[in-house]
């Protein structure tokens, strides 16, 4: 399964009958829930100017705002939030 990810990533877009397609890993049920609960963080971070974040495996948050920080569990990541990033609006 590794191989396919690697050959899909390297090759992208994907197109078949003219349609772009995507290859995603599967998570175990553990890794998706703990994943899923950076989900509230993530929608209150979407759009923010000056602010990047992304997802890393299994399941980390890094948020990039003037450092980055990157956060196992999602509570200390809305500390971060309120305290930092809407300080600036």
């Amino acid at each position: 399964m590794t191989e396919i990810l690697r050959r899909a990533r390297d090759r992208a877009p994907l197109v078949y009958n003219g349609n772009r397609i995507a290859i995603f890993p599967d998570y175990t049920p553990s890794v998706a829930k703990a994943r899923a609960a950076f989900m509230d963080i993530r929608k209150a971070l979407r759009g923010r100017k000056g602010v990047r974040y992304g997802l890393l495996y299994p399941a980390r948050l890094r948020i990039s705002h003037n450092e980055d920080v990157e956060f196992l569990d999602p509570s200390n990541s809305y500390c971060l939030y309120h305290s930092a990033i809407l300080a600036h609006w």
